[in-house]
């Protein structure tokens, strides 16, 4: 036993090395989403704050009576910042795990994987190692992308989350990434090369945002999208996200607008997906750390059995098998 777990750390740390060392995947992986941070930054957050005033002008015009147009703004921004920036943080718990799986898809490629089944140790713990290599992997990333957004929230006074809120985001950040690694690792059990996996990457990367709700709110897509958001794991971890993120500004907002009911800034913001709803059902928070818990169980089984069966074992997909050839002799 104490060599499996020696022979599960060695790989895990020869995993990250090997993703470390690509510094350009490194790279792209941190920028793709401060780039939408940015994008949000300079565009498109002047575009949501008009919209959320236009909307709060017309449907609740005594809750603003009498408040400065300044005061009005500052409360938006402080709110629509902390989304963008939950949204931000929830699509690269997702992103950054499929990144981190390119060692698996190296290795069954050039054939490395045959040298460490050489090696006389479980294969459970080759595949363990993937998932906790691209759990790290995806942690220091995300983690990283964490801060920056908590540094601009600071400078831009919209920083409202307490010690607390803190913790429980990181307890969901890590809860995130958990499933997103069993997800990951078993979908891209069935990519061959890594160009198919740099193509896939691309559709998937610019699918899930809108699946999670992370560049669009899930109020605002169809119907049929809103349903299909509601089997994606990766919509609740930005739901309860967000919720964290957003506690500390809705209390603050309540203030600024002379101590109105959080109830009505709730009501305010529903269509910004603050909660979760699941075929018209309102998520509650304990529900959706349950949606999480059960999706690594379910990824899980779903990888214990697929590589527990010797014809869709993933170091056999994608390789030629000799087929048997009847020579018919004419007689």
């Amino acid at each position: 036993m104490r060599n499996n777990w020696l022979a599960l750390r060695s790989l895990v740390t020869r995993n990250i090395k090997i993703f470390m060392k690509d510094k350009t995947m490194v790279f792209f992986s941190i920028l793709a989403p401060i780039l939408v941070l940015l994008l949000y930054i300079l565009f498109l957050g002047k575009m949501q704050i008009t919209g959320v005033r236009a909307e709060l002008y017309s449907t609740y015009p005594d809750l603003v009576a009498g408040i400065e147009d300044a005061v009005v703004n500052k409360g938006l921004k402080m709110i629509i910042d902390n989304w963008m920036i939950a949204g931000v943080v929830g699509i690269s718990c997702i992103t950054v795990s499929f990144s981190s799986c390119t060692s698996m898809v190296r290795d069954r490629a050039y054939g490395t994987i045959n040298d460490v089944f050489a090696a006389p140790i479980p294969k459970w713990i080759v595949f363990l190692s993937y998932i906790l290599s691209g759990f790290c992997i995806t942690f220091m990333i995300v983690f990283t992308i964490f801060m920056v957004g908590i540094i601009y929230l600071a400078c831009t006074g919209g920083l409202g989350m307490s010690f607390v809120d803190f913790l429980a985001i990181l307890g969901t950040m890590i809860l995130s990434i958990l499933s997103a690694s069993f997800c990951m690792v078993l979908i891209v059990s069935f990519i061959r090369t890594e160009g198919a996996l740099t193509a896939f990457n691309s559709v998937f990367s610019a699918m899930i945002g809108f699946l999670t709700g992370s560049y669009m709110p899930v109020g605002m897509l169809p119907q049929p999208v809103q349903i299909i958001c509601g089997f994606v794991p990766g919509t609740y971890s930005s739901a309860l996200l967000r919720q964290l993120f957003m506690e500390g500004p809705i209390a603050k907002l309540s203030v600024l607008f002379n101590d109105m009911n959080k109830d009505a800034v709730n009501r305010l913001l529903s269509d910004y997906s603050i909660g979760m709803k699941f075929f018209g059902i309102n998520v509650a928070p304990w529900a959706m750390i349950l949606v999480l818990v059960g999706s690594i169980i379910i990824f899980g089984s779903l990888i214990l059995i697929f590589y527990s069966n010797k014809r869709t074992n993933f170091f056999a997909l994608g390789k030629k098998r000799n087929k048997k050839v009847k020579l018919s002799v004419k007689k």
